[in-house]
């Protein structure tokens, strides 16, 4: 089977899933983050990122890779220490992809 465009994002994570299991690489699949203030919990976030070493990976499905998106995810890089990250979008005819380093 082959994936087109016109998927929601979790249709897209679901495949990276596999395809990174199938070539056996260790990763950790991060769901959620947590806001915290004076080590009081404040806000739990709903995320999707697989996290390989030190490198954050970002699966979506967006109209276009925006500079908000882009800083939010630059953002995440930092709050995981991870010094690479890396953001797919699935949602063209073709893949549009963008390496970040902090």
């Amino acid at each position: 089977m082959t994936l087109g465009v016109g998927y929601f994002h979790q249709v897209y994570r679901r495949a990276f899933y596999y395809e990174l299991e199938i070539a056996k690489i260790d990763f950790e699949v991060i769901k959620e983050v947590t806001a915290t203030y004076h080590e009081k919990t404040l806000k739990l976030k709903e995320v999707g990122f697989f996290r390989i070493n030190d490198l954050l990976l970002s699966i979506v499905a967006v109209k276009k890779l925006e500079q908000l998106t882009l800083s939010k995810f630059s953002h995440f890089l930092r709050y995981f220490n991870c010094q690479r990250g890396l953001i797919f979008n699935f949602n063209a005819m073709y893949v549009d992809y963008r390496y970040l380093a902090p």
